[in-house]
């Protein structure tokens, strides 16, 4: 096909060719671009569908009398919206929507203006209009709760009670057109809720999704809906539900296997589900092969989106920084070329948080600040919690305090990301940082009221926050007077050994280096000599050289020096023992860290 449209494109312009001909050749390019965006190839793809626009004016004066001038402008301007083309997509849709009799091409011609309006990080107008159509459509997305989403949630309890995973796979599929393009449209307005942060609108768009298609049928943005509906079920604490519901999801993608669905259930399911029942580390390559699988059917912008949830769950791994830099740098490289400013706001703050503790942090030129998005308010609390991290990790507790404050401001409504428990473990490590350098009590209360959310979580079978309680376990003995050597190693010794077991290299090169404090305090300086070269080792490791700098920098008499031996009591554990597998840190002397 693409061999026939290149040489006839050639040809048609040094020859004369009758009217029939032309328009067969107009058809022939419309199926070169479908095919060529189907593979991903959008420049090509853009290329045929502009030389069949060009090709069929020539063939009457008024070319939507054509019968094909319709169904080409619909595919230009999606071929044009996933270009990143989206003022000659808007203009297309626009065409559509004046000419279009049928309610399929509306509705097509309206998904486009949508995905045009949310590309920009115009999230609101997108909402808009998306709520708009489907209110034409007899569909209502209620924006809070109140009398009416208390009844539709009741709605979907009702249609959902007594049915089996079974029964919810086997559902039939949908036939009503509208519906079908009501669901398409939830499925958006999902995707730019959750982005906006507003867990309210995104918990009405999966009940809705959820009674359209247990009333109606399944769809292929059915996937969506249960992905939507398992994010809700996480965000209220029904953690179990929701691995249901996700894993449901997966299944109906399988069962329709239209265009590769499965990718799209699977960023679904291990962007927000996932990591509450299984290792976070799990989730990173996962949805690096969903990204993939998204960007080889013309997805692009769950391609992007999987991509960064899984550089984001690398940076929260510990994976090598040099590694996650590369895989960023191209990630917002394709945002920038797609020009998905949504997804490039949410992955700049964390490029700078990954430059700076790589130590390769450099000003920003004036060009590259025109080229940055629009600020909105999930992407000033995502910056909000870099600069957060950033702070713990080069020890500014002063500015971690402030990011703090702006986190929980920034923070509108349920969560169900790893920023749920990520925020409030950073938060507490900052306030027991500050309640050590200014012995305030408000600062200890406020640590160990978040401390209680990671406990509960980890109590709630995710591994990742019963690392993270490890951690604040040791720094909350750290803050008792009387905790003697024994008792506080024990309790980093086995803060360090999770993370050891868990692959998190940066949380346990943090945990080093918060035991060298603890001991520096209690004046032990053979200890926290030894504590402080195993975290620069580990910092190294991770390729933090940036902080290794710093370290460098505060503490040069003691890095990289000789512990002195006579000052190490007895009966002190090694830093090097290991958790067993019964969670208890045998020490060789009798003592256990329970």
């Amino acid at each position: 096909i693409f061999m026939a449209a290149d040489n006839m494109n050639i040809a048609v312009e040094q020859i004369t060719i009758r009217p029939t001909e032309l328009m067969e050749l107009v058809k022939l390019n419309i199926r070169a671009g479908r095919l060529s965006a189907s593979k991903s190839n959008y420049k090509a793809a853009t290329s045929y569908v502009r030389q069949a626009l060009s090709q069929i004016s020539h063939l009457a004066d008024d070319p939507w009398e054509l019968a094909p001038m319709l169904e080409l402008s619909v595919t230009a301007a999606e071929i044009e919206c996933k270009s990143g083309n989206f003022v000659q997509a808007k203009t297309l849709a626009t065409d559509v929507l004046r000419h279009a009799a049928g309610c399929r091409d509306r509705l097509r011609a309206q998904n486009v203006q949508v995905q045009s309006l949310g590309s920009q990080g115009e999230l609101e107008k997108a909402i808009e209009y998306a709520s708009t159509v489907l209110q034409s459509l007899g569909i209502r997305v209620w924006p809070a709760f109140g009398y009416r989403a208390l009844s539709e949630f009741v709605k979907c309890k009702l249609l959902l009670h007594g049915k089996s995973d079974e029964e919810l796979v086997e559902l039939p599929l949908a036939t009503d057109q509208s519906r079908i393009a009501a669901m398409t449209l939830l499925a958006k307005i999902a995707t730019y809720v959750f982005f906006q942060d507003d867990m309210h609108s995104i918990c009405m768009v999966a009940i809705v999704s959820m009674i359209v298609t247990l009333q109606f049928g399944l769809t292929s943005e059915s996937v969506d809906g249960f992905g939507a509906y398992s994010m809700l079920l996480a965000s209220v604490g029904r953690y179990t539900a929701a691995y249901r519901f996700g894993k449901l999801g997966r299944r109906i993608a399988n069962r329709l296997n239209q265009n590769g669905l499965g990718y799209r259930a699977a960023i679904y399911f291990h962007s927000f589900i996932s990591h509450w029942k299984r290792p976070l580390t799990e989730d990173v390559a996962a949805l690096r092969l969903a990204s993939q699988s998204a960007m080889m059917v013309g997805d692009v912008e769950f391609a992007l989106r999987g991509a960064l949830h899984g550089t984001i769950a690398a940076i929260h791994c510990g994976i090598s920084l040099e590694t996650v830099g590369k895989d960023l740098d191209r990630d917002i490289r394709q945002m920038r070329n797609f020009r998905q400013n949504t997804s490039l706001s949410l992955g700049l703050p964390y490029l700078q948080l990954v430059k700076k503790l790589a130590g390769r942090s450099e000003p920003r030129s004036p060009k590259q600040a025109e080229d940055l998005p629009e600020a909105s308010e999930v992407s000033v609390q995502t910056s909000t919690l870099c600069e957060l991290m950033s702070s713990c990790f080069f020890a500014d507790w002063k500015s971690a305090k402030g990011a703090m404050k702006n986190f929980y401001v920034a923070e509108t409504g349920l969560q169900s990301h790893a920023s749920m428990y990520i925020g409030p473990f950073y938060g507490s490590l900052t306030y027991f940082a500050l309640y050590h350098d200014t012995r305030k009590r408000s600062y200890f209360w406020r640590g160990k009221k978040l401390m209680r959310s990671i406990m509960k979580w980890s109590r709630s079978e995710s591994p990742t926050c019963q690392v993270l309680h490890n951690i604040l376990l040791a720094e909350l003995i750290t803050t008792r007077r009387k905790s003697s050597v024994e008792i506080v190693e024990c309790a980093f010794c086995n803060a360090i050994a999770a993370c050891r077991n868990a692959g998190f290299q940066h949380l346990e090169a943090l945990s080093l280096e918060r035991a060298f404090h603890a001991f520096y305090r209690m004046d032990n300086y053979s200890l926290a000599i030894r504590y402080l070269n195993e975290a620069a080792d580990r910092y190294e490791a991770w390729g933090a050289e940036g902080k290794i700098r710093q370290l460098e920098r505060d503490w040069e008499s003691l890095i990289y020096s000789t512990p002195f031996q006579e000052e190490t009591p007895a009966a002190v554990p090694s830093v090097f023992c290991m958790v067993g597998d019964e969670g208890v840190n045998d020490t060789g002397n009798g003592t256990s860290v329970r």
